[in-house]
């Protein structure tokens, strides 16, 4: 439990600090909106290219542990494709509750703490399954629109390509492809790509803390507390019973059991805005995923290692 949390405290301790000094203005919506941009055009991609390519192939690709956490979420897609009937709850917010409960924000929160908690070969893992969850989350989060809602066909098929040409799959493939055919990388490149992967984790913290929206907590706090728990403690706990069933290797484990619990992505409520979902659910489920997964982190790393 001691270096569980001497690992994730201060990674919240960033995000901590992007809140404060965004309140106090230092972060202001232009520098928000380009970093953001810096970050998930250059930055996590370079990260994420220069660790999977310079890792031995059958080291980073574990197909039973891909598999095991793509089938978890969609169990996980179909449990609340019920509850959020069973409660019923309006075409919007259910599309919301159904996605923020299996989208997690992989590429900065995800990441970051795989990077700090994991020696180079298993972030390796952490980063070719980083990929993956992006696509299946995505892809499951448009059907939940397409499915409940049956709105904003306009908006798809555009969603559908920014997912084809997302910088964080096309470097995780590259990476895969050039370590398998054992490509090295010049001296130049390598170094380049190290001084750009050392930027990216850290600002992404903060811009993370600087989009947090505490006076969205409150908005509607039973449906996000119920859907992060759904997101944070039953997606981890039905990726512990598809890694029985799928065989992956125990020491594996650690990886799904850090980015099945990641917490709600702001993509969902950029999503629920574009699709006619219900951002304000999204925006308080977000904030509170995000604040309650300092907790889970710590556990799950906690039970893991």
């Amino acid at each position: 439990m001691a270096s569980a949390l001497n690992t994730i405290l201060p990674i919240f301790i960033v995000i901590g600090l992007g809140f404060v000094i965004r309140k106090k203005g230092w972060l202001t919506d232009a520098f928000m909106s380009s970093g953001n941009k810096v970050l998930y055009m250059v930055a996590v991609p370079c990260l994420l290219f220069h660790k999977i390519s310079t890792a031995p192939f059958h080291a980073s690709f574990s197909p039973h542990l891909i598999l095991a956490c793509a089938v978890a979420i969609a169990f996980m897609w179909v449990g609340a494709l019920v509850l959020g009937r069973v409660l019923k709850l309006d075409r919007g917010s259910w599309a919301t509750f159904v996605q923020t409960s299996i989208h997690g924000n992989i590429g900065y929160i995800g990441l970051a703490v795989c990077y700090y908690s994991f020696d180079d070969k298993t972030f390796g893992v952490a980063g070719v399954l980083a990929g993956f969850f992006i696509i299946t989350q995505n892809v499951f989060s448009i059907t939940s629109y397409h499915l409940i809602a049956d709105q904003g066909a306009k908006h798809r098929g555009g969603t559908v390509i920014k997912l084809l040409v997302n910088p964080i799959i096309l470097s995780t493939f590259a990476g895969l492809a050039f370590s398998f055919f054992r490509i090295p990388l010049p001296h130049i490149i390598n170094k380049s790509l190290m001084i750009i992967s050392k930027m990216a984790l850290p600002t992404a913290l903060l811009i993370i803390g600087g989009s947090l929206d505490m006076g969205q907590v409150f908005s509607d706090i039973r449906l996000s507390l119920f859907s992060s728990a759904l997101k944070m403690v039953g997606l981890p706990l039905i990726g512990v019973g598809f890694f029985y069933l799928f065989s992956v290797p125990a020491p594996l484990w650690v990886v799904g059991l850090v980015l099945l619990p990641t917490p709600s992505a702001i993509t969902c409520y950029i999503m629920s805005r574009e699709l006619n979902g219900d951002p304000d659910l999204a925006s308080s489920t977000v904030t509170t995923c995000t604040l309650l997964s300092l907790i889970t982190f710590v556990f799950w790393l906690s039970v893991s290692g």
